[in-house]
Parts: C-alpha cells; sequence; structure tokens
C-alpha cells in the first residue's frame, strides 16, 4: 500500500538564448567577446563573456546556478590573486556583477577593476533556456502478525 507519493522537481540554466552587451568603458589592448556556443558544463560552468588580452590578466563572465547570479572569475594571474580578486582586496573588484532591474530581461552592470585600474564596464543582458528535472519517489508501509 502506497502512504506517500514525493515529487521533487530542480530547475537549472541549460544554456543561452539571446546576449548582447553594451560596452561603457574596455581598457587599451582588451577585447570583449560571446563565446559561440554556450551550454551548461557536467560542473555547472556557463561561461555568458570574456574580457581578455595578451599576456592577462583575463577576465571570464559565468553563469553560477548556485548562487543564481553573474559572477565574473581572472584568469592568467597567480594563485594569491585569484581569491584577491573574488574579495576585492588590493584595489581588484567585479567578482560580482550588479543586477539591473528591467521588465523581462536579465540585465547586469559589470565592473572590472584589478589592482587599481578599471578594465571592463558594461551591460550584459542574458536570456536562458531551463531545464527541469523530476523525481518521484513512492514510500510502501507494511506489518506482519504472527498470529
Amino acid at each position: 500500500m502506497a502512504d506517500r507519493l514525493k515529487v521533487a522537481t530542480m530547475d537549472r540554466v541549460a544554456s543561452v538564448r539571446k546576449r548582447y552587451g553594451e560596452i561603457i568603458h574596455i581598457a587599451d589592448g582588451y577585447t570583449f567577446t560571446f563565446p559561440d556556443m554556450v551550454f551548461l558544463s557536467d560542473t555547472g560552468h556557463l561561461v555568458i563573456f570574456d574580457v581578455q588580452t595578451p599576456g592577462g590578466p583575463n577576465f571570464q563572465g559565468r553563469w553560477d546556478d548556485k548562487a543564481f547570479a553573474l559572477d565574473i572569475d581572472v584568469e592568467g594571474v597567480s594563485k594569491l590573486q585569484k581569491p584577491r580578486f573574488r574579495r576585492s582586496e588590493e584595489g581588484s573588484s567585479g567578482h560580482h556583477a550588479e543586477i539591473v532591474p528591467t521588465d523581462g530581461e536579465r540585465k547586469y552592470h559589470v565592473n572590472i577593476c584589478f589592482k587599481g585600474t578599471k578594465i571592463f564596464e558594461g551591460l550584459i543582458c542574458v536570456n536562458f533556456d531551463y531545464e527541469s528535472t523530476a523525481t518521484c519517489g513512492i514510500g510502501f508501509g507494511f506489518s506482519i502478525s504472527t498470529d
């Protein structure tokens, strides 16, 4: 006899449907690009944009599905510099993009500084495709009599 039915659903971003950006500032020698194809990796990594220069430091905007946020990571720097950027230390900032209220679009203000130098500022709009997964568990109860 079934005494319980439990259904759990999980929605997560699967891919990017549409994205565009408005560059307010970009430092000399840097380029801003959107990757050609954007799909969620097995590790939950979804790259939205890149800000790069030969020799670095380079920056990658990625979707953080757990935090439901756009985060920026620094690449091409020492292991010590990566957490300093995330914690906004030593004149570096921009790990967390700020959401801009809009009607129906997901828009972010991105402002990246590294060691006191402004690297990039812009508005990034991104629309996602979601996937849903549902799991179902059924509980059974029984009793044994020794009559």
